[in-house]
C-alpha cells in the first residue's frame, strides 16, 4: 500500500485532482484484467497506448489514473471521483513505484538470467521454496522492464522470497533491471546464442548476462560450471551446479526415459518428470536455491516429482496413435539441438516439425544451416521445416532416406501431419514463439 502524496514525490508528478491522502493497494497497466478501485497506468508501448484506455479504465470505478498525456479536455475527468496524476514518463513511473516497493521489502528477491531455462527454472524455484516459504513468483514470463515492475507491485508483507526471471535482447537491459529488482540472490543458467542478432556475438551475449553481478549487490552468485563461459566468472559466495565438472550441486545421472529422469544427489534419488539433460541443469539451480534456504533434500525431492510443465514447454501428449513432443515456447541453436537428443531415445519412426528460430540476425542462415546438417545425420523419418529461415536447413538435408517438405506457415504443416497422427510416429514440434506451431497440434487435436 502506498498514499498518494507519497506517490507524487516518488513520481515527481502533477496531482491534477484528487485527494493527496488517498490510500493505494493496486496497479494495472491492463483494462482487461483491471478491477474497481484499482489505478490505471496509462503506458505507452510500441504497439500500444495506454492512454487510448483511459474511457474504459473509468467505466470500470478506479481509483484513480496516472498519465503522460490527456487525449482529451481535463474536465471530462473534473466530473469522475477519481485522482488524476500527470507524469513526463509514465513507463520510468511504473519503474520508480517499483523501486519503492522493492526498498520496502524485507524478503529476499532471487533473480534468474540466462539464454536458456530461465522460466523453467524460474517455476522449479519456486515450487521448492514454497515448501516452507509465502512465494511471490513472476506470472508467466514477466522478465522485461514492464513485467519486472509489476511483479514487484505485487509484493506484500506476508511474502517471503519473490522469484524474478530477468530476459533481454540488448546490452544494458539486464543491468537495467536488476537496478529496479535488485536482488539478494543472482542465477546464471547459461549462455548460449538466444537473441545472438541483437547482442552480436556469444560473447555479448555473456556481457549482457554478467549485468546481473554489476547492478546488484548480491549475497550468493549461482552459476552453472558446466558452462565455459560461466566458468570464468570469479565472485566470493559462489555456489554452483553441473554433471560434467565438479560442483556443489552435482549429480548422478542413473537413467533417462521419454517422459523422466532419474538421478541421484547426495545420496538422494530424484525422479524428474521431465524428458531431457537441460531439465536436469534446470532442476539442479533449484536445488541450489532450495539449499541456499534450507530446504532438506527430503522436501526438495518431493517438490521436483510433483513438478508439472509450463504449456508449450517439453510437453508429451498422444494425438491418436502419435506421441508428439511439444516444446515450442522458444527456440534458438542450442534448444533446438538438446530437444532433437531427447527425440532420439524414442523408438519406432520420428517426425521433426522444425519452425524458424528468431532474432539470429546476420547468424541466421549458417545456424540454420547447422541444424539442417544436424537433421541430415540424425536421420528422422519426415522432417518439415516451417517458415523462410528453415529453407537455409531444408536444403542441408540431402539424405534420400529422409522425406522432407518445406512450407510457409504453420497452418501449411497440418495437411502433412494429418494422415501420419494415426500411426505410432514420435513428432517433435519445436520453433520460435512467433510461429505459433501449437496451432499444429490444435488443429489436429480437433
Amino acid at each position: 500500500m502506498i498514499l498518494l502524496k507519497d506517490l507524487i514525490k516518488i513520481t515527481k508528478g502533477k496531482l491534477i485532482q484528487g485527494d493527496p491522502d488517498i490510500k493505494i493497494k493496486n496497479f494495472s497497466i491492463d483494462t482487461r484484467t483491471l478491477k474497481k478501485g484499482d489505478v490505471f497506468l496509462a503506458i505507452k508501448g510500441k504497439n500500444f497506448d495506454g492512454h487510448d484506455f483511459l474511457t474504459e479504465a473509468i467505466k470500470k470505478k478506479v481509483k484513480g489514473i496516472i498519465v503522460s498525456n490527456f487525449p482529451f479536455s481535463i474536465s471530462y475527468f473534473q466530473k469522475e471521483k477519481i485522482f488524476v496524476l500527470k507524469v513526463k514518463n509514465t513507463l520510468l513511473t511504473l519503474q520508480e513505484i517499483a523501486k519503492f516497493f522493492r526498498k520496502k521489502f524485507n524478503g529476499k528477491i532471487v533473480a534468474i538470467t540466462g539464454s536458456n531455462g530461465k522460466t523453467t527454472t524460474k517455476e522449479m524455484i519456486a515450487k521448492v521454496l514454497e515448501s516452507k516459504f509465502r512465494v511471490l513468483k513472476a506470472p508467466q514470463s514477466y522478465n522485461n522492464q514492464i513485467g519486472i515492475p509489476l511483479t514487484l507491485l505485487d509484493l506484500r508483507t506476508w511474502h517471503e522470497i519473490a522469484i524474478l526471471e530477468l530476459g533481454a535482447n540488448h546490452l544494458g537491459e539486464i543491468g537495467k533491471l536488476a537496478k529496479i529488482c535488485q536482488p539478494n540472490i543472482g542465477i546464471i543458467t547459461n549462455i548460449g546464442k538466444s537473441h545472438i542478432g541483437y547482442f552480436g556475438s556469444q560473447q555479448k551475449i555473456f556481457e549482457g548476462k554478467k549485468e546481473l553481478i554489476k547492478n546488484s549487490n548480491l549475497e550468493k552468485l549461482v552459476l552453472n560450471t558446466d558452462d565455459s563461459y560461466l566458468n570464468k566468472i570469479k565472485f566470493k559466495n559462489k555456489v554452483t551446479f553441473g554433471i560434467e565438472n565438479p560442483a556443489s550441486i552435482r549429480p548422478k545421472i542413473l537413467k533417462t526415459g521419454q517422459k523422466s529422469t532419474l538421478f541421484e544427489i547426495k545420496k538422494t534419488k530424484i525422479k524428474l518428470p521431465l524428458t531431457g539433460i537441460f531439465n536436469v541443469y534446470n532442476a539442479l539451480a533449484a536445488i541450489a536455491i532450495g539449499r541456499i534456504f534450507g530446504i532438506s533434500f527430503e522436501k526438495i525431492k518431493k517438490s521436483l516429482e510433483n513438478y508439472k510443465t509450463l504449456p508449450l514447454r517439453s510437453e508429451i501428449f498422444k494425438i491418436k496413435k502419435a506421441t508428439v513432443f511439444q516444446d515450442c515456447y522458444n527456440s534458438n541453436p542450442t534448444s533446438i539441438i538438446e530437444t532433437l537428443k531427447v527425440l532420439e531415445k524414442f523408438s519406432g519412426k520420428k517426425i521433426v516439425v522444425f519452425g524458424d528460430m528468431l532474432e539470429l540476425g546476420r547468424f541466421s542462415k549458417k545456424e540454420h544451416q547447422k541444424i539442417g546438417r544436424y537433421l541430415n545425420n540424425n536421420k528422422p523419418y519426415l522432417v518439415i521445416c516451417v517458415g523462410d529461415l528453415t529453407k537455409f536447413a531444408f536444403r542441408e538435408i540431402r539424405d534420400k532416406n529422409i522425406k522432407k517438405y518445406w512450407v510457409k506457415n504453420s497452418p501449411k504443416a497440418i495437411p502433412i501431419l494429418k494422415p501420419l497422427i494415426s500411426k505410432p510416429f514420435t513428432i517433435l514440434i519445436k520453433g520460435s514463439r512467433k510461429m505459433e506451431l501449437e496451432k499444429i497440434t490444435q488443429k489436429l487435436k480437433s
